[in-house]
């Protein structure tokens, strides 16, 4: 028989450190945080089932949303301008509506819009109580099957009566009555129906959803009419109000203003009170002349002392000659030339005579008369300005007399015009209020022929060419795009959710024991126990193939280090695992099989006697002893033992049997193990689940070593660990783990990354 022979480390623990020198997984200490890389990784594990579920939803959006009726939408303006035709500028006034152009105000005409007096008119305008969409005889899938639950559910008893609020199609029993049916149309109506303020702004935006798109135009102008008209005959009815009301005022203001203007005039005739053209009183007019007169006759009177008082005072001095008066008199001048021609003539016949002669004698005697001559001129001068000043003195006087008869006289009229300007001012308000009303006494009775309210339509609604739902193209991007985050979201949370093993640095960090091999799923049609190990023969150079021998290499590197019992005696291995189901028995073949055809002597042994498989996956048909037997003595080891059909292995298979602990723990099972060692060179045991039974525990006792199958990825941990713990209480010798029946692609992600898989894969296909 061939012997493999392994260069070995010196002692375990340096095995140990090769292992957590392994890099890649972070070990539980690190599993919190998520990396960048982590994200990579679960996007690229699950980028096809991810895809897979945005594509399923995508369809399903698609085909739910083609069943969705279209919904249009018909957009009408309209604008408040209260300044087109206000029929009263004051608020208050009963005979006019009030403004609209205050936000409050806006916001009312947005809720009458809204109102259900205005829906009710509209509803019966275009008589949508026949209308389909609108009486509920028509509805949207969704709606029908809500419908048809609630009916199922009234049907089997599980709800009450209730009055229907919905079809009229459902029977005469639940049909609706007239009103009933049409108080349901406007509650559609309503539903449909979207009033609300653009902004800041006095624009009110009027929007009604429709399954029609021709519909939803119509229907928006229709709220948009009604409710001008509605406004309209609101304000002539209030202008005619108005109008009665102004017209009874009117008439009532023109007689008060017609009293008010008698009682001036009657006052007028009573106390004399004339006015001028200008509208001032006669004995103002007055008054201000002898006013105008008496300054003036001061001016003249003080001008006229002013002379007297010069010309005086230069008589005094003996200059009376000097005056101005006395200068500017045309005989003083005369006389004055008189006097120069003599002085003339006395100058020259000084110059000959002496002041006795005759002619010198007669010129100062011509001299002294025209000196005379001249002093009277000039007393009567003084005599004509002291006139002068008594004339304007008197007349002075004679102003002041008349302005005092005429102050007593406008005295006593002011006194009387007080309670004048009393009745002129009650005339002139009731005059004006009364023009006042009359003004918008014709303005109501034109407003009430131009019937023009203060909203107008800005602009109609016109037939909407696209629906505003449903939204298919956004909405399928929208589901798409949520269902590949929360598919990645899923993703990672199974991620880092998953309870079980991944990889083998998570093995051996978690568990402190190596793994031996990661044995991969096959991927076959007919996935049968026999199908599963005769891979590992069909396909030699496979990936499943080459993890066996990887097994193979790992146990026999181990088991080498133990010494054996005796000389020449054989290494007894026990495969067992936390749970059913884990791939132990396929381990388990597959081991005993790669043993084989490396020249070693090997028997298998089925120490499952509740779940026998080993025959199965060996393809034994028929065999005629048991193991059971055998412990039993109803048979010999040599009868017991069967021979594999696909391999030099020698099998020793098991029947289901009530005492298995009691034979597996028995001296017998020893007995025959130990015969067995000096027989082979390896001895494989199958043994059941160790969280299942006991039987794997007490096998463990008589093996060199124990090899610990753990499916990948789908074992808990917690059942692993407490398993290994039950072994290691019982002493069991652990070899190592194999991870079973690991995704291929999957699994590498989490051992060594993408990149090594395209090599892998064709280095296996080459």
């Amino acid at each position: 028989m061939k012997q493999l022979t392994l260069t070995t480390p010196n002692s375990v623990s340096q095995v140990t450190r090769l292992y957590e020198s392994t890099p890649g997984y972070a070990g539980p200490e690190a599993e919190g945080f998520i990396t960048f890389r982590d994200l990579l990784r679960v996007l690229r594990v699950n980028w096809r089932r991810i895809l897979l579920l945005a594509v399923a939803v995508a369809v399903l959006t698609m085909a739910v949303t083609s069943f969705i009726p279209p919904v249009y939408v018909g957009q009408a303006l309209l604008i408040v301008d209260p300044q087109r035709n206000r029929a009263l500028n004051d608020r208050t006034d009963p005979s006019a509506l009030a403004s609209l152009s205050d936000p409050a105000a806006i916001e009312s005409q947005v809720q009458m819009l809204r109102s259900h007096a205005l829906a009710s008119a509209v509803v019966d305008k275009l008589r949508l109580v026949d209308d389909a969409e609108f009486n509920g005889a028509k509805s949207d899938p969704v709606t029908a099957i809500l419908a048809s639950a609630r009916n199922l559910v009234q049907s089997l008893g599980l709800e009450g009566r209730k009055a229907q609020s919905g079809n009229p199609a459902l029977g005469k029993d639940n049909s609706l009555s007239g009103l009933q049916m049409r108080e349901a149309t406007i509650n559609r109506f309503k539903s449909g129906l979207d009033v609300h303020a653009v902004g800041l702004s006095t624009v009110i935006e009027v929007n009604f959803r429709s399954h029609s798109a021709a519909k939803a135009s119509d229907i928006a102008n229709a709220v948009a009419g009604t409710y001008i008209d509605g406004l309209s005959l609101a304000k002539s009815g209030a202008s005619e109000e108005a109008s009665k009301w102004l017209a009874d005022k009117v008439a009532q203001l023109a007689r008060r203003a017609n009293a008010a203007d008698a009682a001036v005039q009657e006052y007028k005739a009573v106390h004399g009170l004339v006015d001028t053209s200008n509208g001032t009183a006669i004995t103002d007019q007055q008054l201000g002349a002898l006013t105008a007169q008496l300054v003036q006759a001061e001016g003249d009177q003080a001008q006229a002392n002013a002379r007297l008082a010069r010309v005086q005072e230069l008589v005094r001095s003996g200059h009376g000659a000097d005056a101005t008066e006395v200068v500017g008199s045309p005989l003083i001048g005369q006389l004055r030339e008189q006097e120069s021609t003599l002085l003339e003539q006395k100058a020259d016949l000084s110059s000959r005579y002496g002041p006795m002669h005759p002619d010198m004698q007669n010129i100062d005697a011509k001299l002294r008369e025209l000196q005379n001559k001249i002093n009277v001129e000039v007393r009567r001068i003084v005599g004509t300005s002291q006139n002068d000043v008594n004339v304007a003195a008197a007349r002075a006087g004679a102003i002041r007399s008349n302005m005092a008869q005429a102050t007593s006289h406008t005295a006593a009229q002011n006194r009387d015009r007080v309670k004048l300007a009393e009745l002129q001012a009650n005339a002139t308000s009731e005059r004006a209020i009364y023009q006042s009303y009359l003004d918008r006494l014709k303005q109501a009775q034109q407003q009430i022929s131009l019937r023009i309210s203060d909203v107008r339509l800005a602009s109609p609604a016109s037939m909407p060419l696209a629906p505003v739902s449903p939204k298919k193209f956004l909405i399928t991007a929208v589901s798409t795009l949520a269902s590949l985050v929360l598919g990645f979201l899923a993703a990672l949370i199974a991620d880092r959710m998953c309870a079980g093993f991944r990889s083998k640095r998570e093995v051996e960090v978690t568990l402190g024991l190596p793994v031996l091999a990661t044995v991969p799923e096959l991927q076959i049609w007919r996935r049968t126990l026999k199908e599963v190990v005769l891979q590992g023969l069909r396909h030699p150079h496979s990936s499943f193939s080459e993890a066996i021998r990887g097994l193979e290499i790992g146990v026999s590197f181990h088991l080498r280090k133990r010494p054996k019992v005796q000389s020449g005696a054989g290494r007894v291995i026990l495969v067992t695992s936390a749970l059913p189901g884990e791939g132990k028995t396929s381990t388990t073949v597959s081991l005993a099989r790669r043993l084989a055809a490396s020249g070693h002597r090997v028997v298998i042994i089925d120490a499952d006697l509740r779940r026998p498989a080993i025959a199965t996956a060996l393809g034994l048909k028929k065999f005629r002893h048991s193991l059971a037997d055998h412990l039993s003595l109803r048979c010999s080891l040599e009868e017991a033992l069967v021979g594999d059909p696909h391999s030099p292995l020698m099998a020793l298979p098991a029947a289901c049997s009530e005492d298995a602990t009691e034979l597996v723990g028995s001296e017998a099972m020893a007995a025959m193990v130990e015969r067995l060692r000096a027989i082979a060179d390896y001895v494989v045991i199958d043994s059941p689940p160790v969280l299942a039974v006991h039987d794997a525990k007490l096998l463990a006792r008589i093996a060199d070593g124990t090899v610990f199958v753990v499916r990948w990825k789908k074992t808990q941990r917690e059942a692993v660990a407490q398993a290994l713990d039950m072994l290691r209480e019982f002493r069991a010798r652990l070899v190592g783990s194999v991870l079973s029946r690991a995704d291929t692609k999957e699994h590498h992600y989490y051992s060594y990354g993408p990149s090594g898989l395209p090599a892998l894969a064709q280095y296996y296909k080459s």
